[in-house]
């Protein structure tokens, strides 16, 4: 026996219709939205990237060496600080003290004094500044 055909009216057959034109319509619609995932996938990995190489970045900058400039700039602080305290102890007692009065500065300033003069000497990560008797400041760069 042969199934009678359904006509339009026939309910069983509209809805079965639209379940098929839904299928078809949620399976063409899916390559679109793996795309949108997969372009938000690169860009969170792009971003991701970007994040760690400024992390890298950040800690090189803080970790690494710095420049000869820059101890140079610094040193020469240290020299002008050292010469500041040894004025300052003059002019307290009327003479040079006979050690750097600052215990933290003398930790890395190396003082000489005679007849009325001083010499101060700050050498460090291969720079070498100078205050010498005169009150002339030398600065040498590459010195061991």
């Amino acid at each position: 026996m042969t199934k009678p055909q359904a006509s339009k009216d026939d309910l069983s057959a509209l809805i079965a219709g639209a379940e098929t034109a839904i299928e078809h319509q949620a399976v063409s619609a899916r390559p679109a939205r793996r795309s949108q995932s997969g372009n938000r996938s690169v860009i969170l990995m792009a971003l991701a990237l970007a994040g760690l190489a400024y992390s890298g970045n950040t800690l090189w900058q803080r970790f690494a060496a710095p420049s000869q400039a820059d101890v140079a700039r610094d040193l020469s602080l240290v020299v002008d600080q050292a010469r500041a305290e040894i004025e300052s102890a003059r002019q307290q007692t009327g003479s040079l003290p006979a050690v750097m009065p600052n215990a933290a500065l003398a930790s890395v300033v190396q003082y000489q004094a005679d007849s009325g003069q001083y010499q101060i000497v700050v050498n460090m990560m291969g720079v070498k500044v100078t205050l010498q008797k005169d009150g002339s400041k030398i600065t040498e760069l590459g010195v061991n």
